[in-house]
């Protein structure tokens, strides 16, 4: 049974609620593949050989190239939808040096000198310290020089990270 946010009690062995499709023996594939969409990961779909075979379900049922199609669908959704965890695709990575930022010198600095924010920028390459470590730099020694524009590491300030 349905309640009012679209939800069922599911069967006490799934122990959850479940998204659920207002819709009796929908024709097509778009039901259910809008229910994986949702999050469904239990479907129920008929297979029948022919749709104009007599009786009451075969209309309504999927022959096996349908049938096909649905498992096909719900896999590509599935991967489309991902695990959750927010990463990198593998053909990102190599871009990411490209198109993140680092803190990097805004003007010639000297071995020993203490970092103050007006010295500090963030600039393409991402290849060094992240833009978000940039508040806590100020206050610290460089143990080298680095050149106006130049990248800094961690293993250019004393303490490191």
């Amino acid at each position: 049974m349905f309640d009012s946010t679209g939800f069922s009690d599911s069967p006490s062995w799934l122990g959850r609620k479940t998204a659920g499709i207002h819709a009796r023996r929908p024709p097509g594939l778009e039901a259910s593949l809008a229910a994986v969409a949702l999050g469904a990961t239990v479907i129920e779909k008929h297979l029948t050989l022919d749709r104009n075979l007599p009786g009451p379900d075969h209309a309504a049922s999927l022959e096996p190239s349908q049938f096909r199609e649905l498992v096909q669908g719900t896999r590509r959704i599935s991967a489309m939808l991902g695990d959750g965890i927010k990463r990198p695709h593998e053909s990102e990575r190599n871009t990411a040096a490209v198109a993140r930022r680092s803190v990097v010198a805004a003007m010639a600095l000297k071995h020993g000198q203490t970092l103050e924010a007006g010295m500090l920028a963030c600039r393409r390459p991402g290849t060094g310290i992240a833009p978000c470590d940039l508040e806590i730099l100020p206050g610290r020694r460089l143990l080298c020089d680095v050149p106006a524009g130049g990248v800094l590491h961690w293993n250019m300030i004393e303490g490191g990270r």
